[in-house]
């Protein structure tokens, strides 16, 4: 907690020194006159409040700072009047709606932009007050209002405050929701924004650390013009004595924004930490801060294969979107332009049938960023056809792609994880296999036994790992997913005279795959990749199995056979047993499992 000083008379110039200061020492833009407006419409509420600075991991983004104070002010005259804003503002028009309801209750405070000046005003309503209200007042769109049902059917009924955002066109609602936060409350709550996203106990568990269990503060921001929400988040009520985060913790990674809260300190507080506030801020500008619940932080280096298209972009997006640095791979780098350039993302060409490609990936990866903290192999492709028909010279090209490739990258990156990360902090290796690693499908012979071949390696090199090197292994198993894979990773049908005709095992699959409306039921390569993405970083909440599943049909069709091989395994036993005359090696069972 910080200690509390004796609160002097507020000093512009002190003031725009320290801004100056601070924006030079992280890189931000500044423009002095703007700041210069900013203090003279508003000198009267910085020297009563207190003040909120914060700034993004974006190069270019200005530092931004916001006053709090108890006093009513008219901000948009006050802005308006500095030339910070422009008049008859459709934003600002709803502000002063909002401000007009409750008599001598609202009160305001605004966030300014050392590049932009005004970006957002705030209106705190003085006491908690109906939904109907809000929506109801001049100026709120149709397109805003006709979320009111949504909310209600959430239990957002009552407004704590809210805020336009005049740089993103936005309004926030903040409501008071009732607690606890289970994981279906916030998963309904976070599905506002995403339904697609997949919360995991690890994030409810991060979310929960601050949270009165009574309730919390959540916040919905929506696009004035089209009402679409855009992201929602959640706060705590308030702090209890004795539960604030450590300094550190104070400044918050979220959606790669950094923020500084000093509470209901003074200015001259603020300004007495601003060299404390530097150190913490560059500190995590290079990766600093790491997550509690999960042992991974921004500083976590992801290696990706088969980057270029299909589930493989769809996880080298994941990561970035969550903050982490990646290595996407791909043979050529060109199709890796979705990505943007920047200090978190290394590209780099590799082709997994090559050993000295591999071995020239991971030595860059660890040249770049100093370490590899989980591998994803991901990079392969289908080779479908009649057994018969299948070249050997093909055939072995299928296992090198999808078994040796994957088996080179593993011993790498298991040596990586021992030598190279620190003591103890080790690493995960995903193996991206399929369904088709557990059951086999006609016409694609050489497809599953590379992915059986990859299931069976990984199960025993895993059960190799000193438990001291702390390394994790993963099999994906997909079923369908909705990507590229078929038109651009699947070879060509190979077919043999003896099999081709519409009866055959082969050629109903191929009219299977190729129907529309199987096709629509096949899983989202977004979703999966982000649950992939979850499984690994809230492992520590949540074990990782030996395989995820992913693809509702593969739930029973693996179930399937594992229930006919029970029922053969019993159909045969006596004759099983009746091998081992002395019983069998029993004594060896254990250290098989």
């Amino acid at each position: 907690m910080i200690q509390q000083v004796q609160q002097a008379v507020f000093d512009p110039e002190r003031f725009l020194v320290d801004i100056q200061e601070t924006c030079r020492a992280i890189g931000a833009p500044l423009s002095e006159e703007t700041i210069l407006k900013v203090l003279v419409a508003f000198q009267a509420s910085f020297a009563r409040g207190a003040v909120l600075w914060r700034t993004t991991d974006l190069p270019g983004d200005g530092l931004n700072f916001r006053f709090y104070e108890r006093v009513s002010i008219d901000a948009v005259s006050c802005a308006v009047n500095a030339k910070l804003l422009q008049p008859n503002h459709p934003l600002s028009q709803v502000i002063v709606s909002w401000s007009s309801l409750y008599s001598g209750a609202p009160q305001q405070s605004c966030d300014f932009d050392t590049k932009r000046g005004l970006t957002k005003i705030w209106v705190y309503l003085g006491d908690m007050r109906p939904l109907s209200d809000i929506l109801s007042a001049p100026h709120v769109p149709l397109s805003i209002r006709n979320h009111a049902k949504t909310f209600y059917n959430l239990g957002l009924k009552l407004v704590r405050h809210v805020a336009a955002d005049f740089t993103s066109n936005t309004v926030n609602i903040y409501f008071r929701a009732h607690g606890p936060l289970t994981l279906e409350r916030a998963s309904s709550l976070v599905g506002l924004a995403d339904p697609a996203y997949l919360l995991t106990r690890g994030e409810v568990a991060e979310m929960r650390r601050f949270l009165n269990p009574v309730g919390f503060t959540f916040a919905v921001t929506m696009d004035y013009t089209t009402g679409e929400i855009k992201r929602v988040g959640v706060y705590a009520l308030k702090l209890a004595p004795g539960t604030y985060p450590l300094m550190d913790e104070r400044l918050k990674i979220c959606q790669g924004r950094e923020e500084l809260l000093w509470g209901t300190g003074t200015i001259d507080e603020t300004m007495e930490q601003r060299d404390e506030f530097i150190d913490v801020l560059l500190r995590a500008k290079s990766h600093y801060l790491q997550s509690e619940s999960t042992g991974f932080d921004s500083n976590s280096v992801w290696f990706v294969t088969g980057c270029s298209s299909g589930l493989g972009k769809s996880i080298s997006k994941a990561v970035y979107d969550a903050g982490f640095r990646i290595v996407a791979t791909a043979r050529s780098t060109a199709s890796l332009s979705y990505l943007p350039d920047g200090p978190s993302v290394l590209k780099l060409c590799l082709d997994v049938t090559s050993g000295t490609s591999i071995e020239a990936a991971l030595a860059a990866a660890v040249s770049h960023f100093g370490q590899i903290n989980v591998v994803i192999n991901n990079a392969g492709y289908g080779l479908r056809g009649d057994t018969e028909a299948v070249p050997e010279e093909e055939a072995r090209n299928q296992m090198e792609t999808n078994f040796w490739g994957p088996v080179r990258i593993t011993r790498g990156a298991v040596r990586v994880f021992r030598e190279v990360n620190g003591q103890g902090q080790g690493g995960t290796v995903v193996q991206i296999s399929s369904l088709g690693g557990w059951i086999g499908f006609p016409g694609n012979a050489f497809y599953h036994a590379s992915k059986f071949a990859l299931e069976g390696f990984t199960e025993s090199v895993a059960k190799e790992m000193d438990p001291s090197w702390n390394v994790k292994f993963l099999l994906v198993l997909l079923g369908g997913v909705r990507t590229n894979f078929a038109s651009t990773s699947v070879w060509a049908t190979l077919r043999h005279p003896a099999y081709d005709h519409p009866g055959s095992p082969l050629t109903q699959l191929l009219k299977y795959v190729a129907n529309p409306a199987s096709q629509d039921t096949r899983s989202d390569p977004n979703i999966c990749a982000r649950l992939l993405v979850n499984a690994v970083v809230g492992q520590q909440e949540r074990p990782l199995p030996v395989r995820l599943l992913m693809g509702a049909e593969t739930i029973p069709l693996i179930r399937g056979d594992i229930e006919r091989t029970l029922k053969e395994m019993d159909d045969w036993k006596a004759e099983t047993e009746g091998c081992s005359p002395k019983g069998g090696a029993r004594l060896g069972v254990s250290a098989l499992r």
